[in-house]
C-alpha cells in the first residue's frame, strides 16, 4: 500500500514542472509543504474536468461520501489495486472520466524487520517530482474533491522492502492519462514508468507518527540498507 507520502516543492515549480497551460485552483495561502502527508490530508492533484485542466488541492482518501452516502469521514480506500481496478465498480466507474495524476516527491513504505516496521524514504534521484497515478471524485454532499491512489506489485528491488509500490505514470503520457474521452484497456502496459531510477535509504522512526512533520523525516539514518531501484 502507499499511505505516506512527501511533498517538498512549492506551488511555482509544480506549476513549471507540468510544462504546458493549466488551471491553477490553489491558493496560495491553502498550499504547504509536508515531509510527512498521511491520508485525510491534501496533495497537489492535476485533473481534467469539462475539457480543462487543472491543478488543485484534493483530500487523500475517497470515503463513501462520494457515492452519495451521508458519510463523509468513513474512508472507502486511499489506495485502489491497479491488478482489479477495472473489475470492480466503483472504482472502474472513476477510471472511465475521473483519472488523476498526483504530484509528489517520495513516498514512505515500511520493511518487516525482526518483527519490526522498519520506515524506507522511496524517491526519484534530485527529490523530482514523482507523477502517481490516481483516480478523483467529488464528496457528497460537502463537494470537497477527494483522490485514491492507484497501487501496484513492485519493482523487483523494491519487493525486499513491500510487496506494494504506487502505479508511476511514464512523464510523457500524463495527458493521456487524464483525458476523459480515453479508456485505458490495459493502464499497466500503456501508462506505468518502469525506466525512470528511485534511490531509497532508511529513515528514523520518528515518520511512524502522522503527526511528525519535519525535514528531518527523510534523513538516512545510520544504520540501513540503501540503493537505487529500477
Amino acid at each position: 500500500m502507499c499511505c505516506r507520502c512527501v511533498q517538498a516543492k512549492p506551488l511555482d515549480e509544480i506549476i513549471r514542472w507540468w510544462g504546458e497551460k493549466i488551471k491553477v485552483l490553489i491558493n496560495i495561502s491553502d498550499f504547504r509543504i509536508s515531509y510527512n502527508v498521511s491520508p485525510g490530508q491534501m496533495l497537489p492533484v492535476v485533473f481534467s474536468h469539462g475539457g480543462t485542466v487543472s491543478l488543485t488541492l484534493m483530500k487523500w482518501g475517497l470515503p463513501s461520501g462520494f457515492q452519495g452516502k451521508d458519510k463523509d469521514h468513513d474512508f472507502v480506500s486511499y489506495n485502489a489495486r491497479l491488478e482489479t481496478i477495472l473489475q470492480k465498480k466503483m472504482f472502474s466507474q472513476l477510471m472511465r472520466g475521473h483519472r488523476c495524476v498526483v504530484l509528489c516527491s517520495g513516498y514512505y513504505e515500511w520493511k518487516k524487520e525482526n518483527g519490526k516496521s522498519v520506515p524506507f524514504f522511496i524517491y526519484a534521484p534530485g527529490m523530482k517530482i514523482i507523477p502517481l497515478g490516481g483516480i478523483w471524485a467529488e464528496e457528497s454532499p460537502s463537494g470537497q474533491l477527494c483522490f485514491s491512489v492507484i497501487t501496484k506489485n513492485p519493482r523487483r528491488n523494491l519487493a525486499g522492502i513491500h510487496d506494494r509500490m504506487p502505479f508511476l505514470l511514464a512523464q510523457d503520457k500524463l495527458d493521456r492519462w487524464i483525458d476523459g474521452k480515453y479508456f485505458p484497456v490495459n493502464p499497466e502496459e500503456e501508462f506505468s514508468d518502469h525506466k525512470s531510477p528511485l534511490d531509497f535509504h532508511q529513515v528514523a522512526a520518528n515518520v511512524n507518527s502522522a503527526k511528525y512533520d519535519s525535514p528531518d523525516c527523510i534523513v538516512k539514518t545510520e544504520i540501513q540498507e540503501q540503493g537505487e531501484l529500477f
